[in-house]
């Protein structure tokens, strides 16, 4: 980055430090609409543009919610990038980001399977077995599954205290980023 960005970079992440700080000191958690701040412009992306990731999607109303899902992971995505939160709090963000992620292969591989094979496990071996995906993409979508699937907390069997770090959401975003991808190659298996 050049000098002189830095510098102006730097100056204005202290300012808005500065400000978000003088505001939580001074209506702490109370909710008050004079203290909502405006969240940052064209950071997320347009539903359409997310409609165009998806062309493969054969159903119009899948493709739309699917689309709104995805803005959703952007906002995930700023908080995790754009923001210090630590902890328990970023582990919880991650665990969600990563539930986002299997419910859209969820939808995506029973759509493009035409709802055949029935179980996730069964598509993303189906996805493998066609050339759509390798190995290593299949092993990452089937873990982005389990973790999906530990949205059930009483089947938790341990404490999840800082169980996901960012390691695992750049995991399940590549794993989703990938097989987007490949199936916007093929867009279709007819």
């Amino acid at each position: 980055m050049e000098p002189d960005l830095t510098t102006k970079l730097n100056s204005a992440v202290a300012e808005a430090n500065g400000a978000l700080s003088a505001i939580q000191d001074l209506i702490g958690n109370k909710q008050d609409p004079s203290a909502i701040i405006k969240f940052p412009r064209r950071y997320i992306r347009t539903a359409y543009s997310h409609e165009k990731r998806l062309e493969f999607i054969q159903d119009d109303k899948l493709r739309k919610n699917l689309s709104y899902a995805l803005m959703l992971s952007d906002v995930y995505h700023w908080l995790l990038t754009r923001t210090d939160l630590q902890g328990v709090a970023m582990s919880m963000v991650i665990k969600a980001a990563v539930f986002l992620a299997g419910a859209l292969v969820e939808s995506v591989t029973r759509d493009f399977l035409g709802g055949k094979l029935g179980g996730y496990e069964k598509r993303t071996q189906k996805l493998q077995n066609m050339g759509i995906i390798d190995e290593e993409i299949r092993c990452d979508l089937d873990w982005v599954w389990e973790v999906r699937n530990r949205q059930h907390y009483f089947l938790i069997d341990k404490i999840e205290l800082d169980a996901y770090d960012m390691r695992d959401y750049g995991k399940a975003a590549n794993a989703l980023r990938a097989l987007l991808t490949s199936l916007n190659q093929i867009k279709t298996l007819g």
